[in-house]
Formats: C-alpha cells, sequence, structure tokens
C-alpha cells in the first residue's frame, strides 16, 4: 500500500467497520520538511509519521468531512512502523480519539488492535 488511492480504500474500511456514514476524509502522501512545516501548527518543529486535522465543525459539505490524514511514509518506513496502522491511527485523532491521558491512550490502542485485527 503506497498511494492514495489504497490509503483512502483503508481508511473508508476502517469507518464502516466502525458504522461510521455518510463521512468523508482525504489522505495525503508528504515528505518529511513538509510535514515538520504542519506539525508547527501543534507548536512542534520537528518531523512525525501521521497528522490529523479534524475539519472545523461549521465546514460545508455534503455528509460530513471529518478532515485530513497526513502520512510521512519516509519517516514511517525509517522508524520501521506500519503505514496502514498509521492512517488507522490517524483516522481515529479524526473521530476524536487522543491519547494525551493514560486512560485515553489505552482505549485508543486497544480500537487500533481491534480494527487492525478485523481489516487484515
Amino acid at each position: 500500500m503506497r498511494n492514495k488511492t489504497d490509503f483512502l480504500k483503508l481508511a473508508y474500511k476502517a469507518l464502516e467497520y466502525l458504522k461510521k456514514s455518510n463521512v468523508s476524509l482525504d489522505v495525503h502522501i508528504i515528505d518529511s520538511l513538509e510535514m515538520q512545516r504542519l506539525n508547527k501548527y501543534r507548536g512542534k518543529d520537528v518531523d512525525t509519521n501521521v497528522l490529523a486535522f479534524p475539519a472545523p465543525k461549521e465546514f460545508p459539505s455534503k455528509g460530513k468531512f471529518l478532515g485530513d490524514v497526513f502520512l510521512n511514509l519516509t519517516y514511517i518506513k525509517k522508524h520501521k512502523q506500519s503505514p496502514e496502522k498509521m492512517l488507522i491511527h490517524g483516522v481515529l485523532h479524526l473521530l476524536g480519539f487522543d491519547h494525551e491521558r493514560p486512560g485515553d491512550r489505552i482505549k485508543m490502542e486497544k480500537l487500533e488492535k481491534r480494527l487492525w485485527e478485523n481489516l487484515f
């Protein structure tokens, strides 16, 4: 899985599994420089694997546009991570999951694991 179409298909499979209908999102494959630039919006001047930016609640769209997931395949490969798992992680962020507190992290990781087991 290396192109935007494949990642979008997987994202929609995950949303379908989670029973999220009439929603959309976009996936972007970007390089390390662009990822670092985007990460500055979060106050972090570093490269990373995945970022998710939820759409503003008032975003005008047919259905519900969840937002954008940005994947840095160079970083993911360098750190021996799974691009598919990073995509699922980003999709969950668009759905409101986070890992700032230990309890939230555990909940998100369990859901990621369940998605991985059911989609692959």
